[in-house]
């Protein structure tokens, strides 16, 4: 049992992710949680704008879609 938990903490401790525009663009890569930054206040990004890609061991995951999202006003606004 030691040994499952011990292999389940290193494949944690090997596994980052990025973010990709739908173009292929890396947007920001690194440890969970990532995000995307420097959106200009109330922009409305589509389903698929941007994709997840989950990297283990140096083997990326099929792409995956971000559901979209609308960039929030400004604070006081």
């Amino acid at each position: 049992m030691a040994r499952a938990i011990k292999a389940a903490v290193l494949a944690a401790e090997t596994r980052t992710f990025k973010i990709n525009k739908k173009d292929g663009t890396l947007v920001v890569e690194g440890t969970s949680p990532l995000a995307i930054t420097g959106l200009a206040a109330e922009t409305i990004v589509a389903t698929g704008d941007y994709v997840a890609i989950a990297v283990e061991n140096g083997k990326e995951s099929t792409p995956v879609d971000i559901p979209g999202f609308t960039v929030l006003p400004a604070s006081g606004e």
